[in-house]
């Protein structure tokens, strides 16, 4: 298969600047799949794969990664920059970046990929309005295994394994969204964390043990509902010091 191997502060961008859109093809196989890393060999030896703002602002873009190793970067392996490209992540392991895995913030389809390793979070979600990540393994990484920060996330066979952190880190609590058949076990700090929020959406949460570290609010957005949030049984909430859960406000 193909190598890129890219010197120390070197990296590929994307697209670049207004309407200058650009596409990505990198289709590999199981047995000849592409690979991209560091020339010198070392954690953190160049920059990363890097999808600009605007690589999705031209009808009919649509990079694909399939059968792809991307390791060794340094803030990140994959950065998606407020953009919903790649849309396809097929078959891919992210290794072995001094930080995370994958940057994501916009919306993805990700099966059947390994993301380990790594220095910081597996993988980093922000602003994603549908994620989707079927089938991965998200193991041994420094901090947490998939942590999001205002970003929709369905999970679907995934497994969160062995990580620094915790298997799951949510910023706010609203967007604890559907997770389907997901083991979370072995992380270092508990299964999942979130700092708090306001639920505004119906929601149920799964038998898992949750670490809630701020005030969570279940209620409608003034709209004359309600809302609820469905607890499974043989859940477990820990509550931090000062933390609670109030249901319904104003």
């Amino acid at each position: 298969g193909l190598t890129l191997r890219f010197a120390e502060g070197a990296g590929m961008q994307v697209s670049w600047y207004w309407h200058r859109g650009g596409e990505l093809y990198a289709v590999g196989t199981a047995e000849a799949p592409i690979i991209f890393t560091a020339m010198n060999g070392e954690n953190g030896g160049w920059n990363g794969l890097y999808f600009y703002d605007h690589s999705d602002d031209v009808t009919g873009i649509e990079s694909i990664l399939e059968h792809c190793i991307i390791e060794k970067g340094n803030t990140y392996n994959l950065m998606m920059d407020n953009t919903n490209q790649p849309s396809q992540i097929n078959n891919c392991i992210f290794r072995d970046a001094i930080g995370c895995g994958a940057y994501i913030y916009g919306s993805t389809n990700m099966t059947d990929c390994q993301v380990m390793d790594n220095g910081s979070d597996g993988l980093y979600f922000k602003n994603s309005s549908n994620a989707v990540l079927t089938n991965c393994d998200i193991h041994d990484n420094g901090g947490n295994g998939v942590k999001s920060e205002s970003a929709m996330l369905n999970m679907h066979d995934v497994s969160l394994t062995g990580n620094g952190g915790y298997g799951m880190y949510y910023t706010n609590a609203h967007y604890m969204n559907i997770i389907d058949n997901v083991e979370i076990e072995g992380n270092a700090l508990g299964q999942v964390a979130m700092d708090g929020g306001d639920i505004t959406e119906n929601r149920i949460w799964n038998s898992y043990t949750y670490d809630i570290l701020g005030t969570i609010r279940v209620g409608s957005p003034s709209d004359g509902t309600y809302r609820r949030l469905t607890l499974m049984a043989g859940l477990t909430l820990r509550f931090a010091e000062g933390a609670g859960m109030q249901v319904s406000w104003y």
